[in-house]
């Protein structure tokens, strides 16, 4: 009898071939690779110190195909089809002249007042907006005072405003700049280390046109919707110009014109988009930076910028960036505006948590009504505060410089306690009294998959 070879010996069973859902996934993941490489290869090139080899990085950069699909996906956002992202793609170019009027519509700022945003930004120049906003990170270096960029978040503002208050410097003052997007001089764009015919038909509001949505009026006055290229929104008071307020790459832009912002010696000065706080030692000093932040901005190269009038708290409580800072407290709280807006949160969820048990409630009955029916499950088993557990996780995650263990987070848990403890099960009080806890621990693993497995309201099963 022959001897059999390794692989006539060996039962070869046949693999399924992929599914084209699993392809296109692995399509994506190497788009969004790609771009992960190219624009660490313009920040090693920035590193070099060669200007030319910084222009071809970024050139490379912008006009990768992979880069472009890349772009095309965060553009469209959710899970697009293959077909819709590839002919975005196609569209994607980032020296292209013209684009399909941008939509915009006023929105209501959280003091006083209203905002032009750009709402309906066309998706290809949307999709390169997420290239030069890619290209300029890959090429900055914040500096200490500068807050709310890649690295650099919100919540590390907070931390950092909290250590300041707790080692000397309890003397606080916050300001913003007003309008600051509007303000921003467009000729000031062509500073940014981009190509400058990227800047201009891509950036430069001057040579982008726009259309206001619905018709919205702001004073009294209507804006008329533009549909030529002649015709340039710039020219009308309240409507879109200097950074488009919407765009992916406005954050990074703006900081990059701000990023020389001065500190002092006996002051610390943080600056959050356009929110600007000063920590002191002593009440004069604070003043004193404030005084000189003023000069700074108003004759600022992309501005001229304005700030509004500052608040003063001297060893006194101070809300900043939606955060609480009180000198007597050795966490960072939640300011009042955040908490009403969890209010109005949890009324609406415990609408929907409280219609869910008595939907349970009521088939429950009428199964038991039923002639010779087995007694069935309890109603409660696997009915989960879903609602509230979501918006209470979403408040949490909207606020991690607070302290988990902190008043403010602390309170609402015990507060909304009874809507898990109405469920009569053990096992589901003993979840929410672990709500807040860490991915990576049983109680926070087991709550992310009960969530998971129930999809937001509005969205399909």
């Amino acid at each position: 009898m022959p001897s059999l070879t390794p692989h006539e010996f060996c039962h070869v069973h046949p693999v399924a071939p992929p599914s084209a859902d699993a392809l296109w996934k692995a399509e994506q993941g190497h788009a969004h690779s790609v771009f992960t490489e190219k624009k660490a290869r313009i920040t090693k090139a920035v590193a070099s110190g060669k200007n030319a080899k910084v222009k071809g990085a970024v050139r490379e950069f912008l006009r990768c195909d992979q880069v472009r699909l890349s772009a095309s996906l965060r553009a469209l956002g959710g899970t697009p089809e293959r077909e819709a992202a590839m002919l975005l793609r196609d569209h994607v170019h980032a020296w292209k002249r013209d684009y399909a009027p941008i939509g915009w519509g006023f929105h209501a700022k959280s003091t006083v007042g209203v905002r032009p945003i750009c709402k309906r930004m066309p998706l290809d120049l949307k999709a390169v907006h997420h290239m030069l906003a890619a290209a300029l990170e890959a090429q900055f270096a914040p500096s200490v005072p500068l807050y709310g960029v890649r690295g650099h978040s919100r919540d590390d503002a907070a931390r950092a405003l909290k250590e300041l208050q707790a080692s000397g410097f309890p003397y606080l003052a916050k300001t913003d700049i007003r309008d600051c997007f509007q303000q921003v001089n467009p000729d000031a764009l062509y500073r940014l280390p981009l190509p400058k015919e990227v800047i201009k038909h891509a950036l430069d509001t001057r040579n982008l046109v726009f259309e206001e949505l619905g018709g919205q009026q702001a004073n009294g006055a209507s804006f008329a919707v533009l549909s030529s290229q002649t015709q340039m929104m710039s020219h009308v008071a309240n409507g879109p110009r200097g950074l488009m307020q919407g765009s992916p790459a406005s954050g990074v832009i703006l900081a990059w014109m701000l990023n020389d912002i001065p500190a002092g010696t006996d002051q610390a000065v943080l600056l959050c988009n356009d929110n600007i706080v000063v920590a002191a030692a002593e009440s004069a000093a604070s003043r004193e930076m404030v005084d000189t932040l003023f000069a700074y901005f108003r004759r600022h190269p992309a501005g001229p910028f304005a700030l509004f009038h500052p608040v003063y708290a001297d060893n006194a409580p101070l809300e900043f960036l939606g955060y609480l800072f009180d000198p007597e407290r050795g966490d960072i709280g939640i300011a009042e505006k955040g908490r009403a807006k969890l209010d109005r949160r949890l009324d609406e969820a415990d609408e929907a948590d409280t219609a869910e048990l008595h939907r349970r409630v009521m088939r429950y009955r009428d199964v038991l009504a039923m002639p010779g029916v087995i007694r069935p499950p309890s109603p409660f088993t696997d009915c989960y505060p879903v609602e509230h557990w979501r918006a209470l996780r979403d408040f949490r995650s909207g606020f991690s410089a607070a302290d988990t263990n902190g008043d403010e987070l602390a309170f609402y848990l015990a507060m909304t306690a009874d809507t898990a403890e109405r469920r009569g099960e053990a096992h589901v009080a003993r979840l929410h009294h672990h709500l807040f806890a860490g991915r990576d621990t049983f109680e926070g693993t087991l709550i992310r998959g009960i969530l998971n497995h129930h999809p937001r309201r509005g969205k399909a099963q």
